[in-house]
């Protein structure tokens, strides 16, 4: 019930599991890599470069983001790799330069 799902959510899953009359939930996560769907890629992947306009631009220009958006509305969703794991989309650049 919801008491089990609040323990867990502070108590882990070990102690969850060590409850009298609690049942573990089955688990969603694949036991193995070979049992991992592959999932076929509906569209190509944009143009790094034309991602990295995109997001260069949604941080001081955003003329350009939104004539951007209206030829291509998915970029909405391009995110670049600055390195490192650093990624951002123009959203994040437009709000951490404190744009609207």
């Amino acid at each position: 019930g919801s008491t089990a799902a609040a323990v867990s959510l502070f108590c882990g899953r070990a102690l969850l599991q060590a409850q009298p009359g609690s049942t573990p939930a089955l688990s969603a996560t694949p036991q193995s890599a070979d049992n991992v769907p592959d999932f076929s890629e509906h569209d190509p992947p944009f143009d790094r470069a034309r991602v990295k306009r995109f997001v260069i631009a949604g941080h001081v220009n955003l003329a350009a983001v939104k004539a951007m958006l209206a030829e291509e509305p998915n970029l909405i969703n391009g995110a670049i790799d600055w390195g490192d794991g650093d990624f951002e989309t123009a959203l994040g650049g437009a709000s951490h330069m404190g744009r609207r």
